[in-house]
């Protein structure tokens, strides 16, 4: 508790360098030393925040400030002009993001410091947005945007997921006990999985890796939709498609079975033993899955979704190759566990970089053709993820572009425009470029995650 309030006591130093800068500009003429020695110092105490925080969150909630949720109603004394700039403007919320440089200070400095224009209410906000690229702005014509259809697609995600955490809550219990799977109740989840593919209604949510939080059903969830999505634009039928994207939701499971210590660790931050031990976690899975009387898809995917094609994975089995629907969710697995950012820190890139690692992959821990198709289904940037774009708007994808999977559909989220889909792949002829790209991801705050526990083992009660 005293580290979050030393970061945040540092949060609002920066602000006040902030607002120091936007009230130099008052009392100095354009070009003064005292402004450039106001913006540099911003810049350095913005730059130790967040050194120590993923993110700077200021709010104006009923006139009064909140910094990282925190309400600071005695900054409205302390900082009298900074709610009156952003009231001006009517920004509800900044987001300062880490790798802030100078020049965004300046420029946003400039904007705050100045008045709107009657005549062109928008000039400012469309400067604040289209030159900041770690500063996110949220207006307040936010608040009219008709959000209904944003909440049917989420819908599913949030009505999925909380399903995955009870399967894997029974199955716990179940393969402790050495006790049955109740199996419908999996495959109608993997049918609501599939369904929501073929409407292609499907969200994924951008995780993070919080040490010590075992975040099991989001990684489930998100494999098994993008094993579903994989399967159906690969063209293979629903039954097919169900039954793999069971396999997909149950691969993991041996994680239930692993030291409390080992469950939910990405492999890079676990040392050599550690490792070892981890990577027993397709054994213990398989096993307790076939003593619960699972289909052999299911089985074998727990075993052999760390194999690869050309079995130089783990475990080691010579002389075959995992099933067709098992080399799906390996590379869904791969692709999900891979672009997840470890600890705070931030790798925007991470979508990009994935996918290319995989793809050095292709022929022989992965199989090419089924990797193509998973590029083509759920793209660079998957539907879910937060994104900012070249004009520096903050946008969500909604749909997968399958001719160009660099170039989805996104949703954009602030200013005026929010709400307003955005087709990626429109093209600017006079300028001989494509009007809008994507610049990177946007990753979600640590500790934004579905929380999920499983019951202890007998030994352990």
């Amino acid at each position: 508790m005293a580290d979050g309030r030393v970061h945040v006591a540092e949060a609002i130093e920066a602000l006040h360098g902030l607002l120091t800068s936007i009230v130099s500009r008052a009392q100095y003429p354009e070009g003064h030393p005292t402004i450039q020695r106001a913006d540099e110092a911003a810049t350095a105490t913005f730059g130790r925040a967040l050194g120590k925080l993923s993110e700077i969150v200021v709010a104006l909630v009923e006139g009064e400030l909140m910094i990282n949720d925190r309400p600071m109603p005695e900054l409205r004394d302390r900082m009298p002009g900074f709610p009156d700039a952003l009231t001006r403007h009517g920004i509800e919320c900044l987001v300062f993001l880490q790798g802030i440089e100078i020049a965004e200070v300046t420029t946003l400095a400039e904007s705050l410091a100045g008045p709107t224009d009657p005549a062109d209410p928008r000039a400012a906000r469309e400067r604040i947005t289209s030159t900041l690229g770690h500063v996110l702005v949220r207006f307040v014509a936010l608040r009219d945007v008709d959000r209904s259809e944003y909440d049917r697609e989420e819908a599913s995600r949030r009505e999925i997921e909380p399903l995955v955490v009870k399967i894997l809550e029974h199955v716990g219990v179940q393969m402790r006990a050495r006790g049955p799977i109740d199996q419908a109740f999996v495959r109608g989840v993997a049918a609501t999985i599939v369904e929501s593919v073929d409407a292609r209604k499907f969200v994924l949510r951008t995780r993070r890796f919080d040490e010590g939080a075992l975040d099991l059903a989001g990684h489930s969830t998100n494999v098994a939709v993008m094993s579903a999505a994989i399967a159906r634009e690969g063209r293979l039928s629903q039954a097919v498609t169900v039954e793999i994207t069971c396999a997909a939701l149950l691969h993991d499971v041996g994680e239930l079975l692993l030291p409390e210590a080992l469950q939910g660790v990405p492999e890079p931050l676990l040392d050599e033993r550690g490792q070892r031990y981890a990577r027993h976690h397709p054994l213990l899975g398989a096993r307790a899955l076939l003593d619960a009387g699972c289909p052999a898809l299911w089985v074998a995917t727990a075993l052999d979704h760390h194999r690869g094609v050309d079995g130089r994975g783990y475990p080691a089995i010579e002389g075959s190759v995992p099933h067709e629907g098992t080399r799906i969710v390996s590379i869904a697995n791969y692709i999900e566990r891979t672009r997840i950012p470890l600890g705070d820190a931030v790798e925007s890139d991470a979508p990009e970089a994935a996918v290319r690692a995989a793809t050095l992959l292709a022929g022989r821990y992965f199989d090419k053709a089924w990797l193509d198709v998973a590029v083509r289904a759920i793209g660079i940037f998957s539907p879910g993820m937060v994104v900012e774009l070249t004009d520096g708007q903050p946008a969500m994808v909604t749909r997968v572009n399958t001719r160009d999977p660099l170039r989805p559909e996104v949703r954009l989220l602030f200013g005026d425009d929010a709400g307003m889909r955005v087709d990626m792949s429109a093209w600017d002829v006079r300028e001989r470029k494509f009007e809008r790209s994507i610049v990177r991801l946007l990753l979600p705050r640590a500790g934004a995650r579905l929380e999920s526990r499983f019951p202890p083992s007998d030994e352990e009660e």
